[in-house]
């Protein structure tokens, strides 16, 4: 078995706000699991979300 090979877990913004938390392996049986506070999550991505739009506005 090569060791040296490594894999990239990947869940994306959206998928975290949908309610997914397991990334599988893509060759093997490991499995992680996010753990977060899925309301806190969304509050904060609305709350960067609104900042970015209020950064918008000052640049029109």
């Amino acid at each position: 078995m090569d060791y040296n090979m490594f894999w990239i877990y990947v869940l994306t913004q959206e998928e975290l706000m949908a309610g997914e938390e397991v990334a599988t392996c893509p060759s093997c049986s490991l499995v992680v699991k996010v753990i977060y506070d899925l309301e806190k999550f969304k509050a904060e991505a609305e709350e960067l979300h609104t900042e970015e739009g209020d950064k918008e506005a000052v640049k029109a």
